[in-house]
Formats: C-alpha cells, sequence, structure tokens
C-alpha cells in the first residue's frame, strides 16, 4: 500500500519534469519551416574573386561556427585536400578572430576567397616568416560551413565549385 502511495505522489512530478524536457528540446531543435541557403557558384573562372554566400531564411537565429575560416578544399589524385589560406599574414600581431557569429533571421555571412593559397614559409633575415602565396589552378574545389540552431550541436553544409579559365 505504501508503494502505491508513493508512487501516486511522485507521478505528477515525473509528468511535469518529462513535458518541461520535451518543451525545451523543441524550442533548440529546427522547425520545418527553418530553411538556411548557401549560394556558390558553380563555375568561377580563374583569377576572379569568388563569393559565398550562407544566408538564414528560417525564422530563427543560426550560429555560424569559425565565421572567419575560409574551409575550402581541392580535390586532386582522388582526395580532397585542404587549401592553406592564412587568416593573419606571417608574422603579424593579430587580433584573435571570433569563434562564432550569431545570424539573425534574413541576415546572411559572406565569405570572400581571392583564390590565393597562401602560407608561412622559411625565417627571413628580419625574424619574420616569409608569406607565400600561390594562385589557385582550375580544377574542382568545395567550400565547408559548420552551423547550429540551437549553438551546441554543429552541422555542415558543403557545395562543390569548379575554377575554369
Amino acid at each position: 500500500m505504501q508503494k502505491i502511495l508513493i508512487f501516486i505522489f511522485l507521478l505528477p512530478l515525473f509528468v511535469q519534469c518529462s513535458f518541461h524536457k520535451k518543451v525545451v528540446g523543441e524550442e533548440q531543435m529546427p522547425k520545418k519551416n527553418d530553411k538556411i541557403e548557401f549560394k556558390v557558384e558553380k563555375e568561377i573562372r580563374s583569377g576572379d574573386p569568388a563569393t559565398f554566400e550562407f544566408i538564414n531564411n528560417s525564422q530563427n537565429s543560426i550560429t555560424i561556427f569559425g565565421p572567419w575560416l575560409k574551409n575550402i578544399e581541392k580535390f586532386e589524385d582522388g582526395k580532397w585536400r585542404k587549401v592553406r589560406i592564412l587568416y593573419c599574414p606571417c608574422g603579424a600581431n593579430c587580433i584573435a578572430p571570433p569563434r562564432t557569429l550569431i545570424l539573425q533571421p534574413t541576415e546572411k555571412h559572406v565569405i570572400n576567397w581571392n583564390q590565393l593559397e597562401s602560407w608561412c614559409g622559411k625565417m627571413q633575415e628580419n625574424g619574420i616568416q616569409l608569406t607565400i602565396e600561390n594562385k589557385s589552378t582550375i580544377g574542382l574545389y568545395r567550400i565547408l560551413i559548420e552551423y547550429s540552431f540551437d549553438g551546441i550541436n554543429k552541422l555542415s553544409l558543403t557545395k562543390e565549385f569548379k575554377i575554369i579559365n
């Protein structure tokens, strides 16, 4: 009899807690009308600036992870190779980039790429590493962006494009 009374007493608490979790979870998950758009031209002429747009066409804010990153890869020898793109010139004292960017509904995040691959080379006489830049060659590329509807669970979107003559 005591077990039954305890069960009856605790049942409303369990129901209330499970209902609260369900409501909170639903608020954080994307709704069916949440739409994002990642505009990437299928072909970009060699030497032309490349512009990629990530657009929040949803009714909720979206978190973009590493908004300063240009996650671009080139398809070579049957596999994807990360294109090296410096955030900051070699030896420069740059401010750390933001880790995330919040896009409100209808806002967009634009990524510009000058089609240069860049990295730091050997030390020069002045103690600063040489910045090396090479023009990207024609071929198949892809760009990746990581985002989230709840700020925690990462999703990624990848789009392919070609650099042509």
